[in-house]
């Protein structure tokens, strides 16, 4: 399964090129996967590819990156 940053949800903190994720994504990641699963009870322990190092910063909504 593949999936963007965003729509895992994962947020960071606003310093371009070098954002740090901050805890509240990890929730957020783990019910989306959660979701998935339950839509696909035949996928035990997916694997999942998430594009880039690429965030949604917490306070504007604008994308960062941890490169």
């Amino acid at each position: 399964m593949q999936y963007d940053a965003f729509e895992l949800g994962i947020i960071t903190t606003d310093e371009f090129t070098n954002a740090e994720i901050l805890e509240v994504t990890y929730p957020t990641v783990k019910d989306r996967l959660l979701q998935d699963m339950e839509e696909d009870p035949s996928r035990e322990l997916p694997l999942c590819i998430v594009t880039g190092f690429l965030g949604k910063v917490w306070i504007t909504g604008h994308f960062d990156t941890r490169l």
